[in-house]
């Protein structure tokens, strides 16, 4: 209860939920990055991408940071 207080009585929580799923989207498009560093614009190269689990994780990221704050979402970042 009192990091709830906490939390709120420094900010909005709708910043720092968003903040946690925009840090959770930028890590996971640099892993991604790293992971299949080479664009090409083919079949094999989106095939490829779709396979790793931070194309997912970026995905997830970016599907529920536009809606409200609903914190069990939170529970599945890594």
């Amino acid at each position: 209860m009192l990091l709830l207080s906490v939390v709120t009585i420094r900010g909005h929580p709708h910043s720092y939920y968003q903040k946690a799923l925009l840090s959770n989207g930028v890590t996971s498009a640099l892993r991604l990055h790293q992971r299949v560093p080479h664009f090409q614009f083919s079949r094999e190269y989106l095939a490829q991408l779709f396979l790793e689990d931070s194309a997912h994780y970026l995905f997830y990221s970016l599907i529920f940071v536009t809606g409200p704050p609903v914190s069990s979402i939170l529970i599945c970042i890594e």
